[in-house]
């Protein structure tokens, strides 16, 4: 893998880590704001991690299935109820279906980036065929 391409990724990581702390903030003003702090803080915690250490697999692939499980949960109820220009036309929460559907957003977001995390070699360890050798 290139490295201008490590270094996208390790950018979109930072982005990540610092976007997904300033969601765990504003959760706290939600009707239900433990778990939903609770999900994007652990994000960005595994953001931050896998950009500066090495991070193990299980963790990114736990918090994934956990998410995609969450939203396979919840969509079974909302999408029945919400139109989509319900969702970006008005700030306000118009009703408990299309914050749900706005929550859904922001999980699918999570959980694509535990794939890329899983997928992609994130952790920037060096291959053994780039190490230097000496004689």
């Amino acid at each position: 893998m290139t490295g201008f391409i490590l270094n996208i990724v390790r950018w979109c990581n930072i982005a990540l880590t610092i976007l997904f702390f300033l969601a765990a903030t504003v959760q706290f003003n939600d009707p239900d704001p433990i778990q939903w702090a609770a999900v994007y803080f652990l994000s960005g915690v595994i953001c931050g991690f896998s950009c500066f250490s090495r991070l193990p697999r299980i963790i990114p692939v736990c918090l994934g299935g956990v998410v995609f499980f969450w939203i396979g949960s919840i969509s079974l109820e909302v999408f029945d109820c919400v139109l989509l220009t319900d969702l970006f036309l008005n700030a306000q929460m118009l009703n408990l279906a299309v914050e749900e559907a706005r929550e859904i957003i922001g999980l699918f977001l999570i959980g694509v980036w535990m794939v890329v995390l899983v997928i992609l070699p994130v952790n920037f360890e060096r291959k053994s065929n780039d190490r230097i050798h000496y004689k």
